[in-house]
């Protein structure tokens, strides 16, 4: 069996896999593998026939006039605005946080057919495979590398992969996410200027902003493979529950302050996210427009949905 040096917190892996820059300092190694990963063979490609109207609520503002899907699009179709859920994997294992940051850990660089849920080699598909055989951290922590290895190749960076996903397990192990500790988040959230420049990185953690108001650390920071989807991700679905103050990520049975200060008032953690990926956009986009909000997610700014754009976006085929 392979052995597999876990990390402590305040340190970073090599993680090519992730687009984060938190808390790295160089770049990962372009070793063959990797390199190989990028290849793709030369084909024509047939622009595809657009079959329908393209929802503002659910695109990008830079969407293009192409027939092509843009880069920037959200390739879920939105349910109504009374439906329970989404779409997302992240929607069902919302109570089980660290299935949920493996998941997102496959679906990170993953594109074409092997981000497509139908398709039996998806990451999603993969990600239930993996489940089966390694069901929870202890059995992934001591999880034979070169076996790991094989079950994801076909996603590509599977040798990074496979390492940072029994790194984070093992991490996982020893040091879990504890409520009231966060760790440092250099330059995350991106939207707010010096997040976590004014945290020591020598500081292990720190506490729970009730206590400490500093931003740029959360409690699944220390983590290797850890960057933005996946805090992003954990912090919607998951971080209210961590710090007990509601038992799902809307709010759900909130019964109390929790860990909030007689002065705080709540709010669900998914309203402060801002991500880049298209999937959470278009996801918090139909969230805050379930609670009346037309949001912008590169500003974060909102205004009441009128009429008008509620009945709108009732009569896109996005909708339907």
């Amino acid at each position: 069996m392979n052995q597999i040096t876990i990390s402590v917190p305040g340190t970073r892996v090599e993680d090519p896999d992730e687009d984060s820059v938190i808390m790295q300092t160089s770049e990962p190694e372009l070793n063959s593998d990797y390199l190989k990963s990028f290849s793709k063979p030369k084909s024509k490609t047939t622009p595809r026939k657009q079959t329908g109207k393209t929802s503002e609520f659910f695109h990008s503002s830079q969407s293009s006039e192409s027939k092509r899907i843009s880069a920037g699009t959200s390739t879920i179709p939105a349910p109504p605005l009374d439906a329970k859920r989404f779409g997302l994997i992240q929607e069902e294992l919302a109570d089980k946080p660290f299935d949920l940051l493996i998941a997102v850990k496959l679906l990170n660089k993953t594109r074409g057919h092997f981000a497509d849920r139908e398709h039996p080699q998806s990451a999603l598909n993969t990600f239930s495979r993996i489940m089966d055989a390694y069901p929870n951290p202890e059995a992934l922590a001591t999880a034979d590398l070169n076996e790991l290895t094989a079950m994801i190749e076909h996603l590509g960076l599977q040798n990074q992969r496979a390492k940072i996903l029994i790194q984070m397990a093992q991490t996982w192990m020893e040091f879990p996410p504890e409520r009231g500790v966060r760790y440092r988040t250099l330059g995350y959230p991106a939207h707010v200027k010096h997040a976590g420049k004014d945290i020591d990185p020598r500081e292990d953690f720190i506490r729970d902003e009730n206590k400490d108001p500093r931003i740029g650390a959360f409690e699944v920071a220390h983590l290797p493979g850890v960057g933005t989807y996946a805090l992003d991700s954990w912090r919607i679905f998951c971080r209210d529950r961590l710090r007990g103050l509601a038992d799902s990520y809307n709010g759900e049975a909130y019964g109390g302050k929790g860990i909030l200060n007689e002065e705080s008032e709540f709010e669900p953690e998914w309203k402060r996210v801002r991500p880049q990926d298209k999937e959470l956009r278009a996801f918090l986009k139909w969230m805050w427009l379930k609670e009346g909000w037309v949001w912008d997610p590169d500003t974060g700014e909102k205004h009441k949905v009128s009429k008008a754009e509620l009945e709108k976006s009732k009569k896109d085929d996005m909708f339907s």
